[in-house]
């Protein structure tokens, strides 16, 4: 089984509504790649939310969204630094087809 399969995290009761929210609340990102305050509070008050669960909610959302967020930037800075090295190492032939660089480990 793979790792990722493995370590998954055991989601605790209560655990399961706020998990639910981010993934519907996940189609309401902004520009800026992050959750809107704004639709947070909306999916707060369409479950009718008192005003203090409501505060820990908005909270736990942004956290999860900023963690998410940071995540995926991460990963998109790692291949992005793999893909210029595999083009430094490769070059475009008189056809258009990406052939590897016949340079050695001196550069020869």
């Amino acid at each position: 089984m793979p790792e990722w399969y493995l370590n998954e995290p055991v989601i605790l009761p209560g655990e399961e509504f706020y998990l639910n929210a981010f993934h519907h609340l996940c189609t309401e990102k902004s520009a800026s790649g992050l959750i809107p305050w704004r639709a947070i509070r909306a999916y707060a008050d369409a479950y009718s939310l008192d005003k203090q669960l409501t505060e820990t909610f908005v909270q736990i959302i942004l956290y999860i969204d900023s963690k998410c967020t940071e995540k995926f930037r991460s990963d998109l800075e790692s291949r992005q630094a793999i893909d210029r090295a595999k083009s430094r190492d490769s070059k475009i032939n008189p056809r258009g087809k990406v052939t590897k660089s016949r340079k050695g480990f001196l550069g020869g």
